[in-house]
């Protein structure tokens, strides 16, 4: 497999467990992200999880 997509995951999951680690809500999260809540909302409950970030 290639290194590169051994090292993403979906902004979906991400996102989740910095939630939960952080003990944040997602408005919180939109606040200290300057994201609206709507934005965060959407990464969450994506069925399209084509955005990925590195971990």
């Amino acid at each position: 497999m290639n290194k590169r997509k051994e090292n993403t995951m979906p902004i979906s999951i991400k996102l989740k467990e910095i939630l939960k680690e952080r003990d944040l809500s997602q408005r919180e999260l939109a606040r200290m992200t300057g994201l609206r809540p709507n934005t965060i909302k959407a990464y969450l409950h994506s069925e399209n999880n084509k955005s990925f970030i590195w971990h």
